[in-house]
């Protein structure tokens, strides 16, 4: 779908770039990307992530991307 945010849930760290998608935000969560810090607790992962995105970063982004639509 051209234009519109989409959530995608990829394998195996797959990126949507060969999709020919712009991604906006990533969050990795296997178990390999918080272990040493949140051991098997996600959710507090996920939480601690929410408060370390560049917002803005992720706003320009997305600006850009409809600016071509």
């Amino acid at each position: 779908m051209t234009g519109h945010l989409q959530i995608l849930p990829l394998a195996n760290q797959d990126t949507p770039l060969p999709l020919r998608l712009t991604p906006l935000l990533n969050i990795d969560v296997w178990e390999h990307a918080y272990y040493l810090k949140h051991y098997n607790l996600r959710k507090d992962y996920i939480a601690d992530w929410f408060q370390v995105v560049h917002w803005s970063n992720a706003n320009r982004i997305y600006e850009e991307f409809i600016s071509f639509l």
